[in-house]
């Protein structure tokens, strides 16, 4: 069995938080019920204010979060998912009713995990935050993403705090497979181009916002990687 990652990031118009919430809450108690609906897990991440407002005290992050556009995080909500077979997805889209959809702008994408680095801090403790960044990277500039990426985290990974850091790549075998499912090509179709906004998506955790400032403070740089992103700092939310 090939398991998968589906990631959406939602961009949600301040006040309009509980109509999203509920939307995705009818959802995903279709997708419980359906059949094959254990083999899928997920968390839903929505942005931190309290620590975005902390890190804006950080040079290093100051400079990434203020450019921004209205200097405010461009998703309020990111939806990360694992699937473990594509048999199993495939049963519950095609068991679960199309008639309650997301009213807002979504950005879905099939993923497979291309690294991850642990570090010291224990996994089993429960991260402050959660750093979630998407990179937009042109087709021909893909091969140059991943070793940008490794040679940064390499520089962090090993820093007191640092729990994980995993990149998420785009995969496009499992995008060409579910494009045969009828419900599941039209929105692949309906993309820019046809092809996942995000090529790449990386996220870390930390077990405390100090520990991550005295990191970014010795590296000196928020967000290093010389491609379009849209950095955020998320919480897991809560009902």
């Amino acid at each position: 069995m090939q398991d998968f990652y589906f990631i959406v990031t939602f961009a949600i118009p301040p006040g309009q938080e509980p109509v999203f919430r509920q939307q995705l809450d009818a959802i995903a108690a279709r997708l419980r019920n359906a059949p094959g609906g254990a083999g899928g897990s997920g968390t839903l991440y929505e942005v931190a204010p309290a620590v975005e407002e902390q890190l804006l005290q950080v040079p290093g992050i100051a400079a990434a979060l203020q450019q921004r556009p209205d200097a405010r995080a461009s998703f309020r909500f990111v939806l990360l998912a694992h699937w473990a077979s594509l048999g199993q997805y495939e049963a519950v889209v095609r068991a679960t009713p199309d008639d309650t959809p997301i009213s807002f702008p979504a950005y879905p994408a099939y993923y497979r995990l291309a690294a991850e680095y642990t570090g010291t801090a224990s996994a089993a403790a429960p991260a402050e935050f959660t750093f979630i960044n998407p990179f937009e990277v042109a087709i021909e500039q893909e091969h140059e993403f991943e070793p940008l990426w490794r040679s940064t985290i390499e520089q962090l990974h090993t820093a007191p705090g640092f729990i994980s850091a995993r990149l998420f790549a785009v995969d496009d075998a499992i995008e060409a497979a579910l494009g045969q499912v009828p419900r599941i090509a039209g929105a692949l179709q309906s993309r820019a181009n046809g092809r996942a906004r995000f090529r790449f998506i990386w996220v870390s955790q930390w077990a405390t916002l100090a520990q991550y400032e005295i990191a970014v403070r010795a590296f000196g740089r928020g967000n290093p990687l010389p491609f379009a992103s849209h950095p955020a700092f998320y919480q897991a939310a809560t009902n």
